[in-house]
């Protein structure tokens, strides 16, 4: 019944339901239903996860099941209270006056940064509220045990003093949380303490010495890129004879809990991330800290970056929804425990869409498709140019880097998730796929096998490929559906036209993509063309050979993050030899070597040599 009741509200809304459509939303319904159950009951808590394509109604209709909840409570007092987890800051709002008209009274408050609750904290006054909506941010900090800020939490989880017993998750939600110990989260962390070391001076000391032995902690294989290390009492071994302290008292003082409350006393810094490419916040570095000694502790190198890396995952307190358009496609729930996917029937077919799929000679990741930004851009004009259906609208789907060069081409891979902005575009145009560092399928798979150290080893490389490429093909299927193609008319995805690049060299990434999409988009129309164009950033003449030691001192460089680098510590961490030593002072120290990469790109990152008593120093300016 409120399945068909919600079919007539969308259809208000202009839009035409089937009996599929009806099957679905009743599917959903239940599923929110189930999950009141099971909660109410003290069931096993689980993740019921429903794919649910994009566009078919499930924004609206989470809603439309809100409005419902808050009428049953006018005749029934313990109608149960609910929380919705939304991506966006406006969707919150969004939500909060749809599901307030629909029950014709205030039932639903967004709890947000911008919340007079929030600020005041007041959050006992959410208790008389039936529905709560909050962003994903907020429910990954803050649902498990360990959170700082568990009492305001359980208040957002208070509805007339019980706990509220539906919990829905619009999109997918991150809930592996991976932590790094690099050279550049302990600088940070250490700067910070160096200013508070008369209040926290076993903290300052433990720490530092951690930055300063960072590449001698442990002793491992140079020759793998990743490698297990588990609880390393090497390591503990080593800090309680340096310092002269128990086991217990080692480990006590870097859990840094003494000094992540004295970060709470500046609420601006404890909150604020750092404005880098790494991203990050002081009080997640200073967290992490701790997990230098913990059982899921790996070894991890990035070309010539070494970290120390663990994860944590955030088990369900109590059984919630996520629905999420690419569950089938995307392998991460298979390695969550409790998770439960939905099935769902299809609910459109894609007969109208086609999609160029052009192999294309040359890379199609970031360093490739942003590091040539001409040749991207007369490449993506020449698609464009091709268009058969080419209307007023279009998108271009590809890297941050070249957005930020060329502004026309609309938005960036990372920004996809609850994005319609785009869903009148007749084209779109995919130029790159988004491949992530590996390290987040190795906390996947490490955390779905329950800590089994073998996914660090070859047998686990086929599975880790195998998560990596399901992930990659659910991106591409989720920015397909973000253009016009998203509706439905008469059963039928609206005419589109997608064009994206393949990698030659990688047939089977290429295979799982374009299997992929027509598993989850019936129909779909497919030419897999040879691109007449290649992506290959060539080196110029004047360039000078780019080799890796350019590529690593470059790298090393953004790492240290440091107003002032002395260059034979660039070296000795990179490990060059005499003549490559020499090389990178011509290259950064002659005039005639001005125009190479090496130079551009140290200058880009605004630095210049000076020399210091017959020291070269690279030093930050303010030039652009």
């Amino acid at each position: 019944q409120l399945a068909l009741s919600f079919s007539k509200q969308w259809k208000d809304f202009g839009n035409t339901s089937s009996p599929a459509l009806v099957e679905l939303w009743t599917i959903i319904f239940q599923t929110f239903n189930d999950c009141i159950e099971r909660n109410v009951n003290g069931s096993e808590r689980e993740y019921s996860v429903i794919p649910a394509v994009t566009g078919s109604g499930k924004t609206l209709c989470y809603r439309w099941y809100a409005a419902a909840l808050a009428k049953q409570s006018l005749s029934d007092p313990d109608s149960p209270g609910m929380v919705i987890v939304t991506t966006l800051k406006k969707e919150t709002d969004e939500s909060v006056a749809m599901i307030n008209e629909w029950a014709c009274r205030e039932v639903s408050i967004a709890y947000n940064s911008d919340s007079d609750i929030k600020a005041r904290n007041n959050e006992h006054l959410l208790d008389d509220h039936q529905i709560v909506i909050i962003q994903h941010e907020y429910f990954k900090r803050h649902h498990h045990l360990r959170s700082s800020s568990r009492s305001a939490y359980k208040q957002m989880m208070s509805y007339k003093g019980k706990d509220r017993e539906l919990i829905v998750i619009d999109e997918s939600i991150q809930l592996i949380e991976s932590i790094e110990i690099s050279k550049h989260t302990l600088n940070k962390a250490t700067g910070w303490l160096s200013e508070y070391k008369n209040d926290l001076p076993k903290e300052h000391l433990l720490v530092d010495y951690l930055r300063d032995n960072f590449t001698s902690l442990f002793t491992l294989n140079d020759s793998v890129k990743v490698e297990h290390i588990g609880k390393s009492q090497l390591l503990l071994n080593k800090l309680c004879a340096h310092f002269d302290m128990s086991p217990n008292e080692v480990q006590r003082v870097l859990e840094l809990k003494k000094a992540v409350n004295h970060l709470k006393q500046d609420s601006e810094l404890y909150s604020q991330g750092f404005t880098t490419t790494r991203g990050g916040s002081l009080n997640k570095y200073l967290s992490d800290i701790k997990y230098i000694l913990d059982d899921s502790l790996y070894k991890y190198k990035e070309g010539f970056k070494l970290e120390y890396r663990a994860s944590t995952l955030e088990l369900p307190l109590k059984s919630l929804v996520v629905l999420d358009a690419t569950a089938k496609v995307d392998k991460t729930y298979n390695h969550f425990p409790y998770a439960r996917v939905v099935g769902v029937p299809k609910v459109k077919s894609y007969e109208d869409v086609t999609l160029y799929a052009y192999v294309v000679e040359g890379g199609v990741g970031r360093d490739v498709i942003a590091g040539d930004w001409y040749r991207s851009t007369d490449n993506i004009n020449l698609l464009l140019d091709s268009a058969e259906l080419r209307g007023s609208e279009f998108v271009v789907f590809t890297f941050k880097d070249l957005v930020r060069k060329a502004p026309e081409y609309h938005d960036n891979f990372g920004n996809l998730t609850g994005v319609n902005i785009y869903k009148n575009c007749t084209e779109m145009v995919i130029y790159g796929l988004y491949y992530r560092r590996n390290n987040m399928y190795y906390d996947y798979l490490y955390q779905g096998s329950s800590g089994t150290s073998t996914v660090f080893s070859d047998e686990g490389k086929a599975l880790m490929t195998d998560l990596k490429y399901s992930h990659i093909a659910a991106d591409v299927i989720q920015m397909i559906n973000r253009g016009c193609c998203r509706k439905i008319i008469d059963g039928k995805a609206s005419k589109m036209k997608v064009s994206m690049l393949l990698p030659k060299t990688n047939g089977t990434l290429s295979d799982a993509i374009l299997q992929s999409i027509r598993d989850e988009m019936i129909d779909i129309n497919i030419n897999v063309l040879d691109a007449q164009f290649v992506t290959k950033a060539p080196v110029s003449t004047h360039d000078g050979n780019v080799v890796g030691t350019d590529q690593g001192l470059i790298s090393e460089l953004i790492t240290c993050d440091s107003e002032k680098v002395k260059l034979s510590e660039l070296f000795k961490n990179l490990g060059l030899t005499k003549r490559k030593k020499e090389r990178v002072r011509e290259h950064l120290n002659k005039p005639e070597y001005s125009n190479t990469y090496l130079a551009r790109e140290v200058k880009k990152l605004r630095y210049k040599v000076v020399t210091e008593r017959k020291q070269l120093f690279l030093v930050k300016t303010n030039e652009a």
